[in-house]
């Protein structure tokens, strides 16, 4: 036994399995195969072989045998002339195979083969002694060679079989199994493919983390945004109507559109989720010439800046060129951070939209997943089972594997006569037999044979007597 798990000895069961080995030994099955075999070793000789059957066997055995029996022998195929008389014998209830191994052949009927095997198991062990008696000896121990041949085969197919029916219905579930696991990826694999999806918790995880950043910048913005026009509201109330003439000049107002327009184009390049490096590296190219573009017209609004009076005051006293240089800054700063709340506003869309097309992917995502867990735990459990079923089919081959220990030997001298003891045995009993009966009937015979005993019944004394 090679399961590790269960090692107790069961004496029952092993007593039931060698009365069952003994019953197949014997059965007619088993027989049945025993006698055609041997019949069919005889057939497929040319001439008599004495270490297969005697000469005088063989030279009535080919007289007996029809032409039509004889002409399904292959020569020096013993397996096909063996299939060819199944063949005969199968076929009818009449023909002469199907007699020869049902009727009293002496030796390849099942009844004499049957009433000539002995069988024995020695004491507790093991062994199982086969005995076979028959007038000729190479009959005898050929006999006895296929019965262990036979026997042997047929305790293997019928225990094999039943485990190979349990490996085979594994192996078959477990293909259905593979294929339905592999389709399940499969499915998994193209929905990943159809929506661009390298790990989906990792990209849902980012984009949670990148939205809850972009949302804390857009508040710093905003409140840049609203800061600067509120400061811009007060320095262009300051400003004498001259003075707010000259700061909406039609060249102060390009600049300040440029400004706006480049401010803008550096946030969609500087604040874009963009992954691939090579794009990064482009764009932070064209954000800094779009900074250098950006860096001169605050120069040029400056200088147009500096040209308006520098020496007037307000009716609150301050100076027009402090309230300028303000505005210029102020200006400059709202022009920015409204150029970043519009390009933050598209990003926001972005990441609706974003979270549009993850959110009904992940339920997808779940399903499918869950798919395959299901998918692969039916594997992983055929597998154990497959596993278990080889391993008890391993432990059927090993307890079916009867061997020979003493192989069938030619007996050369046969077993002692007993004749000669009969014979002894014969004449006494007929000595005793004949002396009991003479016996018998001397003292039950009530004839007057003597002179003595007739004197005896008439009681007088005999002066003569004359036989019958």
């Amino acid at each position: 036994n090679i399961e590790l798990e269960n090692t107790k000895i069961d004496f029952r069961a092993t007593n039931t399995a060698y009365d069952n080995l003994l019953n197949l030994i014997k059965a007619r099955t088993t027989i049945e195969i025993v006698g055609l075999k041997l019949f069919t070793q005889h057939m497929v000789l040319d001439s008599a072989d004495i270490k297969i059957i005697s000469r005088e066997k063989y030279q009535k055995l080919m007289e007996s045998v029809p032409e039509e029996v004889k002409k399904l022998v292959v020569k020096g195929d013993v397996e096909k002339t063996f299939e060819n008389f199944i063949k005969l014998k199968e076929s009818n209830h009449t023909n002469y195979i199907y007699q020869l191994i049902n009727l009293d052949h002496p030796d390849y009927s099942i009844e004499k083969i049957n009433g000539r095997v002995g069988l024995r198991r020695i004491s507790n062990s093991d062994f199982v002694d086969i005995e076979f008696e028959s007038e000729d000896p190479a009959i005898c121990q050929n006999t006895l060679l296929i019965l262990c041949e036979v026997f042997v085969a047929l305790n293997a197919d019928i225990k094999v079989n039943q485990s190979d029916a349990v490996v085979k219905y594994f192996q078959g579930q477990l293909g259905k199994s593979t294929i339905s696991l592999r389709g399940a990826e499969d499915e998994l694999l193209q929905f990943n493919q159809t929506n661009n999806i390298i790990n989906y918790y990792e990209q849902t995880k980012h984009i949670a983390a990148e939205k809850e950043e972009f949302e804390i910048k857009y508040l710093v913005v905003f409140r840049q945004h609203n800061a600067a026009k509120a400061v811009l509201d007060i320095l262009e109330s300051k400003l004498k109507t001259h003075e707010l003439k000259r700061v909406s000049s039609e060249r102060v107002m390009g600049l300040r559109k440029e400004l706006s327009s480049l401010s803008f184009d550096v946030s969609m390049l500087t604040l874009g989720i963009e992954t691939d490096s090579t794009i990064q590296n482009k764009k932070a190219k064209e954000a800094a010439l779009k900074m250098e573009r950006i860096a001169k017209i605050e120069q040029q609004m400056a200088e147009n800046i500096d040209t308006i009076y520098v020496t007037d005051y307000d009716n609150k006293s301050l100076a027009s060129t402090s309230v300028l240089a303000d505005w210029l800054q102020n200006t400059i700063e709202y022009e920015g951070t409204r150029a970043q709340l519009k390009v933050m506003d598209e990003k926001r869309k972005e990441f609706e939209k974003l979270y549009q097309e993850f959110s009904p992917l992940g339920a997808t995502m779940k399903r499918l997943e869950r798919k395959i867990d299901i998918a692969e735990r039916e594997y992983l459990s055929l597998l154990h089972s497959l596993g278990l079923a080889k391993l008890r089919q391993q432990n059927v081959e090993l307890k079916s594997n009867i061997k020979l220990t003493e192989v069938p030997f030619f007996p050369i001298s046969p077993k002692p006569s007993k004749r000669m003891l009969l014979v002894i045995v014969a004449g006494m009993v007929g000595f005793v037999l004949v002396a009991a009966t003479i016996l018998v009937l001397e003292l039950l015979d009530g004839n007057i044979n003597t002179a003595i005993r007739a004197g005896d019944k008439i009681e007088l004394k005999v002066s003569s007597i004359f036989p019958v």
